[in-house]
């Protein structure tokens, strides 16, 4: 399967985060284009997620083989100053910080829930990984991949790349689907995983009492729940091994909810 088909075949290929309402956006027919169109779908109870359907032009390259990050070497080095939820789910949630990418899946319930790797990059192919300053780059998690946009809040126009979970590749994003992503960037939806603050000193406090770690991110609302319930990242050390994603209900007036600690690595 070419590199198009691989792109528009991964039908969560981003998320970005935000109340977004339903948008559309359709590209006119030209001789060498069939019409493509992009939808926007979201709401403020979880993430949005960019879907694209029919057909790009020629100008995208094939993909390749994205870096593997070595899991074994990397979860015993330090993560390094920030580690971020890019997507969230019930069952899948990606991170990322300067060490990569990677996706794993929750296999189980709360009470035996384990994490198991479904994807690890290096992102060598996007540029050093920054995570803070300037020359921040963005992280665009979904349940199929990731769109890493170095440079993303510079003036300047900066390529994006495509990193598919299911083919295990890196694709360059076409200039128009980059476009797209920036005139998103300025209406304040340029990502990742939907952050809540109302929640952030209760379950820090909670998770510090408790455990005795320290909270690294979220609170992340888990959009399959009713309630209120996140998901979050908490370290017990300084390296990617002490990194571990917790689950937290809202307290319901007296009621407290114990918090479901998930080992990230074995």
């Amino acid at each position: 399967m070419n590199n198009k088909k691989k792109i528009l075949a991964a039908a969560g290929i981003l998320i970005l985060s935000g109340a977004a309402a339903m948008a559309f956006y359709i590209w006119k027919k030209n001789k060498t284009q069939v019409a493509t169109s992009v939808s926007i779908i979201g709401g403020a109870d979880g993430p949005t997620s960019i879907f694209l359907a029919g057909k790009l032009d020629n100008s995208a390259d094939e993909g390749t083989k994205a870096a593997i990050l070595d899991l074994g070497t990397a979860k015993k080095q330090p993560y390094g100053q920030v580690v971020e939820l890019d997507y969230v789910s019930i069952d899948r949630i990606s991170l990322h910080g300067s060490f990569g990418y990677i996706a794993f899946d929750i296999n189980g319930s709360d009470d035996s829930a384990t994490m198991e790797p479904v994807a690890a990059y290096t992102l060598e192919e996007a540029g050093p990984i920054v995570t803070q300053g300037d020359e921040y780059t963005e992280v665009l998690g979904s349940a199929d991949g990731c769109v890493v946009a170095p440079k993303a809040y510079m003036k300047e126009k900066n390529p994006m790349y495509l990193y598919s979970n299911n083919y295990r590749d890196v694709t360059e994003l076409p200039e128009k689907v980059c476009k797209i992503l920036r005139e998103n960037k300025e209406n304040g939806s340029f990502k990742d995983a939907y952050l809540t603050d109302d929640r952030l000193n209760q379950m820090a406090s909670d998770i510090y009492n408790e455990y005795g770690s320290t909270l690294l991110y979220g609170p992340v609302a888990i959009p399959e729940f009713d309630s209120e319930v996140y998901g979050f990242l908490a370290a017990d050390g300084d390296n990617l091994e002490d990194i571990w994603y917790g689950i937290w209900h809202a307290p319901l007036e007296d009621q407290t909810f114990p918090i479901t600690k998930i080992t990230l690595f074995d």
